[in-house]
């Protein structure tokens, strides 16, 4: 006698064999923190980066923290952030007029501007307002200038108090734009 199995039946053993074998877990974040097998010129961009004076020009009212680095083969989606966080006092304007009066004499030009919109009462989340300059002198990578208001949001390590205000630069191998 030759019995059929009905494929909805078979799926739910089937997943349930894998559930209880392990192999149906979702990815954890690796211990060593690293995604991916770093890339050299992953690790020398980060280098140059992290060693731009571009990172240490400060808008009046502008309190910046020390530099962070997390490299492309550090994030789970690739993206490597150098940059410092800082405390702008709610001077959202005249910092962002600061850094757009600047950037251009480095050969960073105003490529993009995004306001997520403010966080409403009782909500969760938070709302960004960033502006994005690129050089060609850098293809592939961004300096941004954001601010983030409300809950929520990534604070780097080691800083106690959340910013409000990232000078960041952002890269990977494939190249990022401000797109």
């Amino acid at each position: 006698m030759r019995y059929k199995i009905s494929p909805m039946v078979l799926a739910v053993v089937v997943a349930g064999t894998m559930a209880a074998c392990g192999s149906a877990r979702l990815p954890k974040f690796p211990e060593s923190g690293v995604f991916r097998e770093c890339d050299p010129r992953e690790e020398v961009t980060a280098q140059r980066l992290q060693a731009s004076e571009l990172l240490s020009l400060t808008a009046p009212s502008v309190q910046l923290g020390e530099i962070y680095v997390k490299k492309p083969c550090e994030d789970e989606d690739s993206i490597g952030m150098i940059g410092r966080p800082g405390w702008s006092n709610g001077a959202e304007e005249a910092v962002s007029a600061y850094y757009e009066e600047r950037l251009p004499s480095a050969g960073w030009r105003l490529a993009g501007q995004h306001s997520s919109g403010p966080v409403q009462a009782g909500q969760s989340g938070f709302d960004i307002s960033r502006r994005c300059f690129e050089n060609p002198g850098e293809p592939g990578v961004t300096l941004e200038v954001s601010f983030t208001y409300g809950v929520g949001g990534n604070v780097p390590r080691g800083v106690e108090q959340k910013p409000d205000f990232f000078l960041e630069f952002r890269f990977n191998r494939e190249g990022v734009s401000c797109d």
